[in-house]
C-alpha cells in the first residue's frame, strides 16, 4: 500500500513514477554501499592493528587509498549505469574479487593481519549469497583460496620464515574447511526462507480471498 500510495502521488504531481529498471538500479546502489560501508569498518580494524605494531604505516595508507579507489570506481560504475553492460549488473563478483584481492595484498605485507582476511572473507561470502548461486560463490571461494594459497608461497620464497608459512598453512586449512559448510548452509537457508516467504503469502491470500459460498 504505502508504494502504490508514493507512485500515485507521484503520478499527481507530474512526477514520472520511477520504472522497474530504475527501481532496480537503486536497489543495487543500496547493496553497494552496504558493501563500501564493510570496507570502511575493514579499514578501522586495520587500525587497530596499526595500533599494535601489526601492520606498517606504508601498507596502512596503500589500503586506505585501494579502498578509497574501488569505492569511487563501483559508485560511477552504477552512477553511469556502466554496470548494465555486465551480464551480472550488481557487479557482486567483481566488488567480492576486489575486496580480497586488497585483503591479500594486505596479509602479504603484513601476515597478521591474516585473522582479519579470515572474518571479512565470510563477510564477503555472506555478500555473495545475494546475488550468486551455490556453485558460483564455491568457485570464488576457491579463487580466493587460491590466490591465499599463491600469496602464501611467495612469501615464504621470500623470506623463508618456516613459523609464519606454518600459521598461513593452518589459516589455509581452517578456511577451506569451513567455507564450503557456510556456504552450503547459506544457501540452503536462504531456499528455507524463500519457501517460508511463498508459504505465507499463499496463506495470506487464501485468507483474504472471499469464499465462493459468500
Amino acid at each position: 500500500m504505502p508504494d502504490s500510495l508514493t507512485l500515485a502521488t507521484k503520478t499527481d504531481f507530474g512526477i514520472a513514477a520511477p520504472t522497474s529498471e530504475e527501481l532496480k538500479q537503486d536497489l543495487r546502489i543500496r547493496r553497494f554501499l552496504l558493501a563500501s560501508a564493510f570496507s570502511v569498518l575493514y579499514l578501522a580494524v586495520l587500525v587497530v592493528f596499526y595500533s599494535q605494531d601489526r601492520i606498517d604505516r606504508a601498507t596502512l595508507l596503500e589500503a586506505h587509498a585501494m579502498v578509497a579507489a574501488l569505492i569511487v570506481v563501483f559508485y560511477c560504475a552504477f552512477r553511469l549505469r556502466i554496470n548494465l553492460r555486465s551480464a551480472d549488473p550488481s557487479l557482486t563478483a567483481w566488488q567480492l574479487m576486489a575486496a580480497i584481492a586488497t585483503m591479500l595484498y594486505v596479509v602479504y605485507h603484513a601476515p597478521d593481519t591474516r585473522l582479519a582476511f579470515t572474518a571479512f572473507f565470510f563477510v564477503g561470502l555472506m555478500f555473495g549469497m545475494l546475488r550468486h548461486s551455490d556453485m558460483r560463490l564455491a568457485v570464488l571461494g576457491t579463487l580466493a583460496l587460491a590466490a591465499f594459497a599463491l600469496v602464501t608461497l611467495v612469501r615464504y620464497a621470500r623470506n623463508q620464515d618456516v613459523e609464519m608459512l606454518q600459521l598461513d598453512i593452518l589459516q589455509f586449512v581452517v578456511i577451506g574447511a569451513t567455507f564450503p559448510w557456510f556456504v552450503y548452509i547459506g544457501v540452503e537457508s536462504a531456499g528455507c526462507s524463500a519457501i517460508s516467504t511463498k508459504s505465507a503469502r499463499g496463506s495470506w491470500i487464501s485468507r483474504s480471498a472471499p469464499s465462493a459460498t459468500t
